[in-house]
Order: C-alpha cells, then sequence, then structure tokens
C-alpha cells in the first residue's frame, strides 16, 4: 500500500513539472516574438534594445527549464500549441488588416471623390 502511494505521488510530480514545463515553453516562445515589436516600434532608442536583449535571453532560459522539465514529449506538445496559436494569430492580422484596408479604400473614394471632382472643375477654369 505505501508502495502505491508512493508511485501515485512520484506520477503526481511528474504529471506536475510536464505541465509546468509545457507552459514554460510556451511562455518562452511567446515572449521570444514579442520581443520584437519595441524594437520596430522605437527603432533607434538603446535603452529599448538592451532591455529587449535581456528579455530575449531571459526567455531561452525560461525555454531551457521548460524543456528540462517537460522533456521531448512536452516539446512536441507544446510546439503544436504555439503553432496552433501562431495560425490563429497570423489569420485574424490577415483578416483585420484586409478589412481596414477596404475600410480605407471605400473612404477615400467616397471623401475623395467631391474634392477631386471640385479639383477638376478649378483647372478647367
Amino acid at each position: 500500500m505505501i508502495e502505491t502511494q508512493l508511485v501515485l505521488t512520484e506520477s503526481q510530480k511528474q504529471r506536475k513539472d510536464f505541465i509546468a514545463g509545457i507552459i514554460l515553453i510556451i511562455t518562452s516562445l511567446i515572449l521570444g516574438k514579442l520581443v520584437l515589436i519595441p524594437l520596430v516600434i522605437f527603432p533607434g532608442n538603446r535603452q529599448w534594445q538592451i532591455g529587449m536583449l535581456m528579455i530575449y535571453v531571459f526567455s531561452w532560459i525560461i525555454l531551457l527549464i521548460g524543456v528540462y522539465l517537460a522533456g521531448t514529449e512536452g516539446i512536441k506538445i507544446a510546439r503544436a500549441l504555439y503553432k496552433s496559436y501562431q495560425r490563429r494569430t497570423v489569420s485574424k492580422v490577415k483578416y483585420h488588416s484586409k478589412r481596414a484596408a477596404q475600410k480605407t479604400v471605400e473612404m477615400i473614394k467616397t471623401k475623395a471623390r467631391p474634392h477631386i471632382e471640385r479639383m477638376r472643375e478649378r483647372r478647367r477654369s
């Protein structure tokens, strides 16, 4: 009976480590991508560059700890979850970008058309 409890306790610990490892791996992958945003927004700012470099290095440390805790099976699961997240995010960005572009074209056509006609009339006269 005591042996069964020890085995159960050990498997529960492995499961917790596995889940924690997957969470750390996914967090690391997301942090690694988010680091690029401030570098694009503030391209010449040295403080942002140093700060983002530190966060990027920290994300690698998190990744290594996550790999250690989750093992190879955890890496496979984390990759699948991350790819799914990335696909959804990219498709949403494409959809909303397309919508924004269409609305912009519509606004330009409706608002700019009277202005263009006035400019043509001025040129004719």
